[in-house]
């Protein structure tokens, strides 16, 4: 069966990304030998395989320096079917599909994939007189997203489909929907004491579904709960062990102040901070929350809570961050810089280590 290699592929890169995400967020490579080429492997694409792909894939650009494509997936005649551009774990998949569609372009080649070895968009060219433009066919979510509806989707690049052109255009537009057609499960306020049962867990949610914390998993006597930073519950004494941006890019964390450090981080290397420095945080704060320079003592000595926020782009200066802050404090400070940003906070989820009852 093609879907039996495929979720056990899908399980052993879940797992991989929850017991060694920290070895993927800061290596493309190793995204690409442990996340990205195991779920090719059981669609039928073979990177070891030169007959089916053809890695680096050199493509020659009129005017332009010669590029390279992570991957090219490869029809029975040896031409690209599918272009791949693989980034290592947790970014942002944006400026990948632009690079990669530009590629697509130029080879005439039908369809465009960019992962980050969680998540998985898929494009095809569509042509409107002279100009080209990229359809969003699918995108997957490994780690949030059910197994099931993640196999079937990613089923569509099989390579016996893949290469059928007309079978995948019919079937994405059902195949992009298919998790709004299932089951979902019952959720409870993370303020209440009542424990969930299986049975909670695949009851439909009748009528829209509240932005409050929701209580995530329950296992015997802990629960994990989940909130937005739109709605912050009592965090007082709780510990976070997840952060859940946009687009479903998810981090693991270990203290509220890490907390902080990433959505700046995330926010400065995404070009999404949109804020004037010094930024003040929430009103009445008694110090700057983010500046470009160190942060000072007022008879001139450093900081001893700060930060640095270092750039992907080293062109970007550092900035520094006020880390004297409570759990609170903190949750407050990441709404309104969100706010700041025009991003909406309920967006952003933090996920919060079980609480024994």
């Amino acid at each position: 069966m093609l879907l039996k290699p495929l979720t056990d592929a899908l399980a052993l890169v879940g797992d991989r990304i929850k017991n060694f995400e920290h070895e993927f967020t800061n290596n493309e490579q190793q995204t690409r030998l442990s996340l990205v080429d195991p779920v090719l492997k059981a669609l039928g694409w073979d990177p070891q395989d030169p007959t089916t792909v053809k890695v680096e894939y050199q493509v020659r650009q009129r005017n332009r320096n010669n590029i390279r494509v992570d991957y090219a997936l490869l029809d029975s005649k040896q031409e690209p079917v599918a272009f791949v551009e693989a980034k290592k774990l947790g970014t942002d998949l944006g400026p990948a599909q632009l690079q990669l569609f530009e590629y697509a372009v130029g080879k005439s080649v039908p369809y465009a994939i960019a992962t980050n070895g969680a998540d998985w968009s898929i494009y095809k060219q569509e042509q409107t007189g002279t100009d080209f433009h990229a359809k969003r066919l699918l995108a997957i979510e490994i780690p949030d997203q059910s197994s099931t509806v993640t196999a079937v989707k990613l089923l569509s690049l099989w390579r016996g489909l893949l290469t059928s052109q007309s079978s995948i255009d019919q079937i994405a537009p059902a195949l992009d929907t298919l998790e709004t057609q299932l089951p979902k499960p019952k959720t409870a306020n993370v303020l209440t004491s009542r424990t969930a049962t299986e049975e909670d867990h695949w009851q439909p949610v009748p009528g829209p579904v509240s932005p409050k914390p929701l209580v995530h998993e329950t296992t015997g006597d802990h629960s994990v709960e989940t909130f937005t930073l739109r709605d912050l519950p009592d965090v007082t004494g709780r510990k976070p062990t997840r952060l859940t941006l946009p687009r479903g890019m998810s981090r693991k964390i270990g203290s509220w102040k890490s907390l902080l450090v990433e959505v700046v981080t995330w926010l400065y290397n995404t070009n999404q901070l949109k804020v004037d420095m010094p930024w003040p945080g929430i009103p009445n704060s008694t110090r700057n929350v983010l500046q470009n320079t160190k942060i000072l003592y007022k008879d001139g000595t450093e900081y001893t809570q700060q930060d640095e926020i270092k750039p992907e782009n080293k062109i970007k200066p550092t900035l520094f961050l006020n880390l004297k802050l409570g759990s609170v404090a903190i949750c407050e400070h990441i709404d309104k810089l969100l706010t700041d940003c025009e991003i909406d906070s309920s967006e952003v989820s933090v996920t919060l280590a079980p609480l024994k009852r």
